[in-house]
């Protein structure tokens, strides 16, 4: 791994966030950004919500989004939902000396608060001093459903399918909030596990970084395809499986995965 001890903030531009939920891939694409040699990004420390409550400062902040990410890292960037490790060989994980984007993935409780609080981004836009650029992801609703049954077992199927139709239009009115107001990069994971040094490249360019020797193949290098699809993984009735195929035709980004 590359390392370098001194973390410089002199060209600091950018801070990235996301909008999703839980089994849609925000995390996977979280820790390929804070591999990079130029970026750190923490993880559920839902810090521009603290932001906007005053429970932390500007600075208290950028610390914040260093700490962890050198914490998270250490810890190999463990991810429960797929039972697998996010850190990238031979990349720089938490050690990157001269940063130029910040990010946190907090990716639901980001949406929550901009839905909830008309003046969530106008406040943290202001207060944090840098332009916010979302990163928005989204999956097979199907194998979301499945995904989050399994990972939170104490939910019926039917209770979940009602969940993700909820997190989806709580997305999807964070999304109309953050049009016209801040850039929004929306990714369909799907694609992104076919062929994730395109996408990849993507998301960089949409964050103005470049990649650099050996970064995207490293990247591609922890990408499983095995573990996208979930959908056959959990029963379905017919009435849930109704349910999904109406979310896929209520939100357009969807539409592609319609049954």
């Amino acid at each position: 791994m590359a390392v370098k001890k001194q973390h410089s903030l002199s060209n600091l531009v950018k801070f990235v966030s996301f909008l999703s939920f839980s089994g849609n891939g925000s995390s996977l694409i979280s820790s390929l950004i804070d591999a990079h040699k130029h970026a750190l990004v923490s993880r559920e420390q839902l810090l521009l919500v603290r932001l906007y409550k005053r429970t932390i400062s500007k600075n208290h902040l950028v610390t914040s989004v260093i700490a962890h990410s050198i914490q998270y890292s250490r810890l190999g960037r463990p991810h429960k939902g797929s039972n697998s490790y996010h850190k990238v060989p031979n990349q720089y994980n938490g050690a990157s000396g001269d940063v130029r984007v910040l990010g946190d993935k907090s990716a639901y409780g980001t949406a929550l608060n901009l839905v909830n609080s008309p003046k969530f981004l106008s406040t943290v836009s202001s207060t944090l001093g840098l332009p916010i650029y979302f990163i928005h992801t989204y999956r097979n609703p199907y194998d979301v459903t499945a995904h989050m049954r399994k990972f939170y077992t104490k939910y019926s199927m039917d209770e979940t399918v009602n969940r993700i139709t909820h997190r989806y239009s709580i997305i999807d009115r964070a999304l109309s909030l953050v049009n016209g107001h801040a850039p929004i990069l929306s990714i369909n994971f799907n694609h992104f596990v076919s062929d994730p040094e395109h996408t990849l490249t993507q998301v960089l360019n949409f964050i103005s970084l470049s990649p650099y020797s050996n970064y995207l193949k490293d990247c591609s290098s922890i990408v499983k395809p095995a573990l996208l699809h979930e959908a056959s993984d959990v029963s379905w009735t017919d009435n849930q499986l109704s349910k999904i195929s109406n979310l896929c035709s209520s939100l357009p980004y969807l539409s592609c995965f319609k049954n």
